[in-house]
């Protein structure tokens, strides 16, 4: 617990870590005789940031541990606060970000074991650590490597489950790493940019260990379509437009594969897209693209099969077949959400079967698996996935269909009335917000 005291009216703070103490202070040293004092216990601190011009220190209030990954403690975060550095109003868009935070699946760690393009307050941690604008920091006595107190906020979804044969113990974790890169809204965030970065980029990591031995390990990508593409909002789908500068298009197709195969190795792109006319242009677009960088892919239109479970089992596993055995799949449909997470999952079952059957083991991944879809589609468009019955009962009923003509009625109201206000959240969250929102075309 990290115990800050505020002087509510110079804005100076300050808290004791386990290398010493940090205070920030203006930087006009501004002193009052009658200081108010407010005292904030804070599970972490996540960084410095800036709203409306004013800056604020972000802290951990409340939160939950939910188990070990890889030997780092994960803590999902339930409640946070704003401390402004120097005085003033809280805006609504101070409110905004809290209950943002606070709904959708944010979590923090100590140790920084993921990719810097996975966390989410890389920017509000150097803030803190530099001190800029109207403040400074200090850390007594002074240090080459002091101890702010500060952890490692990520954005997705982490579940550990346990469970025993016999006496055989068995715990299988799925973790989901949404990029805080190129992230928005649905609509309003699709597609590559010029970095070799996309729209909805997930990493997922699921393992199975018995007995503490690692039986399985899989890291598995999803992504927007790396291609220059937008979406007009035009009832439940909207239509693509797809932008035409071959050059550049090409520079950053290049960056984000060998990105990818950098860190992951070799990739074999999985694409989802049907054949509804904006689906078959995007897809055309891609595998030609594809084709001429000579990337391996497998070309698979899920919803043609979705009537029945068993025989996309069959002809998806068929495909699987084919591919390579030692390679990370980069899965796309159109939003990365209903067909990327139903895949995914199939993936994982096609080879967790290879290795081990066990009745309890598939039904606690359906389990996560659904969840995770679920909890990033909430993310994303603000409603559940689709198709969950699909992965957690393994048929299409009747239920599942009226279910997703709800979620569908859900995200297109979200897309006309909340979408543009959380994107605008997301952006401020990432320090983007003196950029312009991106407009529909």
């Amino acid at each position: 617990m990290i115990n800050i005291i505020h002087y509510k009216y110079s804005g100076k703070m300050r808290w004791s870590t386990e290398t010493g103490t940090v205070s920030l202070k203006n930087r006009h040293n501004i002193e009052f005789l009658d200081e108010e004092l407010e005292r904030y216990e804070a599970e972490t601190i996540l960084g410095v940031i800036e709203i409306d011009d004013n800056s604020y220190l972000v802290m951990v209030k409340k939160s939950e541990s939910i188990g070990l990954y890889e030997g780092n403690e994960i803590f999902k975060i339930l409640k946070v606060e704003f401390i402004p550095i120097i005085i003033c109003s809280h805006t609504e868009n101070v409110a905004y970000l809290k209950q943002f935070i606070q709904t959708y699946d944010f979590y923090f760690t100590k140790n920084k074991f993921m990719e810097e393009r996975f966390i989410w307050n890389m920017h509000m941690i150097d803030r803190l650590k530099t001190g800029e604008g109207e403040w400074r920091v200090f850390h007594y006595p002074e240090r080459l490597d002091p101890d702010f107190g500060y952890s490692y906020m990520f954005c997705g979804f982490f579940v550990s489950k346990f469970f025993k044969v016999f006496d055989d113990s068995y715990v299988i974790k799925l973790l989901s790493l949404v990029c805080s890169r190129k992230m928005g809204t649905r609509f309003l965030s699709r597609g590559l940019d010029v970095d070799g970065n996309v729209s909805f980029f997930v990493k997922t990591h699921f393992s199975v260990r018995k007995n503490n031995r690692t039986l399985f390990n899989l890291n598995i990508l999803r992504g927007s379509v790396p291609l220059f593409w937008k979406q007009k909002t035009h009832g439940i789908n909207g239509r693509v437009f797809i932008l035409d500068d071959e050059e550049a298009l090409g520079n950053a197709f290049d960056k984000h594969f060998e990105l990818l195969k950098e860190e992951y190795g070799n990739i074999h792109v999985l694409t989802l897209l049907g054949e509804r006319k904006d689906e078959k242009l995007l897809n055309t677009v891609y595998i030609k693209m594809l084709k001429e960088k000579n990337i391996a892919f497998t070309d698979f239109d899920l919803n043609s099969f979705t009537s029945n479970f068993e025989n996309l089992k069959k002809s998806f596993f068929e495909k699987l077949n084919k591919c390579e055995s030692n390679v990370t799949y980069r899965v796309n449909c159109v939003d990365c959400l209903d067909r990327t997470n139903l895949a995914q999952y199939l993936i994982c079952k096609y080879k967790v079967e290879k290795i081990i059957q066990n009745h309890t083991l598939n039904k606690l991944m359906q389990e996560c698996w659904t969840d995770n879809g679920h909890s990033l589609s909430n993310l994303y468009t603000g409603s559940d996935v689709m198709k969950s019955d699909l992965s957690l009962n393994q048929k299409r009923s009747i239920f599942g269909v009226v279910d997703d003509i709800f979620i569908s009625a859900t995200r297109l109201i979200n897309n006309r009335f909340t979408d543009k206000q959380k994107n605008k959240i997301i952006n401020i969250l990432m320090g983007k917000d003196k950029k312009e929102d991106r407009d529909d075309m």
